[in-house]
């Protein structure tokens, strides 16, 4: 069972657009190289926020460069890339695909 990126239902692995929301579904590999680059960019270029901003999830990458001085954000942006890169396909759209680890939060 898979989940949608857009509304979080549960449809079929198979199913190209979720049948509640309509939303175009991601291919698998689609997510796997998604998956290792925005993990590429949190190890690399997470002082800066370049993964936040490659997931889409551009206040979480403005605060990051805000902070970017302080080193903070390349600890976190170490520790994410880690804890992207380890995360089963499931994992990763549940807690990482929307560029936020702090789950429901949200800045809006």
């Amino acid at each position: 069972m898979a989940y949608c990126q857009n509304c979080g239902e549960s449809v079929e692995e198979s199913a190209d657009v979720c049948p509640e929301c309509g939303a175009s579904l991601p291919s698998e590999d689609a997510t796997d190289s998604e998956k290792v680059v925005a993990g590429v960019f949190a190890i690399l270029l997470g002082s800066i926020g370049a993964h936040k901003f490659y997931q889409g999830n551009t206040k979480l990458g403005v605060l990051y460069l805000c902070f970017f001085w302080t080193g903070l954000p390349g600890v976190i942006g170490l520790a994410e890339g880690i804890l992207m890169l380890v995360a089963d396909d499931h994992e990763y759209e549940q807690k990482y695909a929307d560029g936020s680890v702090f789950g429901s939060f949200d800045f809006d």
